[in-house]
């Protein structure tokens, strides 16, 4: 039969990572607790045998897994916050279903890449430091990339969602749903999330957001994480995201606390990022 249900839970996991995480982090407002973000992260990454370091003057957490060979997905969040705020949903939440992920994969032997991007909310420049001073070796190494920004706020309430590009027909008005956003490059990306959400068993809804013609380049909120870099060097890329402020009231603000967000959802996110890595279903 299938392994016995772990313990803790995975909800339970998550939100015990996304409290830890959850304290003003910025990089040179809060220096000392950035870095300990930092280090938080890369430890709980070298625990699970991934080979970690520091790269770069923004120290972005590089975790790559042992015996690399060929070019293998990346999934990244950033761990920086910016200054008045203890940043649960941005992006303790994303860290959290990183670390989690990075797990799974741990544990099923699947080649898998993780980085702790820094500095995101300075302009990305931390995850565009990485990919400038990685190109072009980087593209021999990544084949695609899953960047995780606010993963973990949902409602159910009518009118809870708006959208990030007005009169798009047929967008969802409930705040049910993980988006993820693709450019032309990472289509195929995308409809591969969207084939593993059928089959994936407590997987989140999805909304995909698809841009042809380089029309995320005029919809600048289509840009705003760590993803972008990688379009820049056309490497494909996902965004994942709750939509931010589109749905979160707390987007920036001192209240974005651990206790708003909802921790079954990260962990139908969880669930699905991993599925789509690979092929192999695993159970909690």
């Amino acid at each position: 039969g299938p392994p016995l249900p772990e313990t803790p839970p995975l909800a339970t996991r998550l939100r015990r990572w996304v409290e830890d995480l959850s304290y003003p982090r910025h990089f040179t407002a809060q220096p000392q607790a950035n870095r300990r973000a930092a280090e938080t992260v890369a430890e709980r990454l070298q625990d699970l045998g991934y080979q970690v370091s520091f790269g770069g003057p923004y120290r972005n957490v590089v975790a790559w897994p042992s015996g690399l060979d060929g070019k293998i997905p990346l999934v990244g969040a950033h761990y920086d916050s910016v200054p008045a705020t203890p940043g649960a949903d941005d992006n303790a939440s994303g860290v959290a279903v990183m670390l989690e992920v990075a797990r799974l994969a741990a544990q099923n032997e699947q080649p898998v890449a993780f980085l702790g991007f820094n500095c995101e909310e300075d302009g990305l420049v931390g995850s565009r430091e990485f990919v400038e001073s990685f190109s072009p070796a980087l593209a021999d190494r990544i084949a695609l990339a899953h960047v995780l920004e606010m993963v973990g706020f949902s409602s159910t309430k009518p009118g809870s969602q708006c959208s990030p590009i007005p009169l798009v027909p047929g967008t969802p008005d409930v705040g049910d749903f993980i988006g993820i956003v693709a450019d032309h490059r990472s289509v195929p990306v995308a409809n591969r999330v969207l084939h593993a959400a059928k089959k994936c068993l407590g997987g989140p809804k999805v909304v995909a957001l698809k841009t042809y013609f380089g029309m995320h380049r005029y919809l600048p909120d289509l840009s705003r994480s760590d993803h972008s870099p990688f379009w820049e060097v056309g490497i494909p890329a996902l965004m994942w995201t709750d939509t931010a402020e589109f749905r979160n009231p707390n987007y920036h603000a001192p209240t974005d606390t651990p206790d708003t967000l909802d921790y079954e959802f990260m962990a139908s996110v969880v669930r699905l990022l991993h599925s789509s890595l690979t092929p192999t279903r695993v159970f909690e």
